[in-house]
């Protein structure tokens, strides 16, 4: 299985959003969970070639982008996942989440 991640940072992360459907996963990866779910996003990313798909790893943010980014989001809490339809969000996942409700997700709003 060939992933089709790609690796966002301060850079790149606004042009990754802004055309498409866009699927970010957010991670820090010293957490456990995070490093459980990484291999359901892979599949993720080789089954739904129309879907961008982009990792974000907190731990390799510059601070003050870091805490614009998730106050912006909402996200308080990581693993988090992060669905945007041409640069807007329109659902999101965090916590322990599953493939099933990933793909659901997908199926909805994409």
């Amino acid at each position: 299985m060939i992933a089709f991640i790609t690796e966002l940072n301060e850079n790149n992360y606004n042009y990754f959003i802004s055309d498409g459907s866009v699927l970010i996963y957010f991670i820090a990866e010293c957490e456990e969970l995070c490093r459980t779910i990484s291999p359901i996003i892979d599949e993720i990313s080789s089954e739904y070639l129309n879907i961008k798909v982009g990792i974000l790893n907190i731990d390799l943010l510059t601070e003050s982008f870091n805490i614009d980014l998730y106050k912006d989001l909402g996200i308080r809490n990581i693993p988090a996942i992060v669905l945007f339809k041409d640069g807007e969000i329109v659902g999101r996942l965090i916590g322990n989440i599953t493939k099933n409700e990933i793909v659901e997700l997908i199926n909805t709003y994409s």
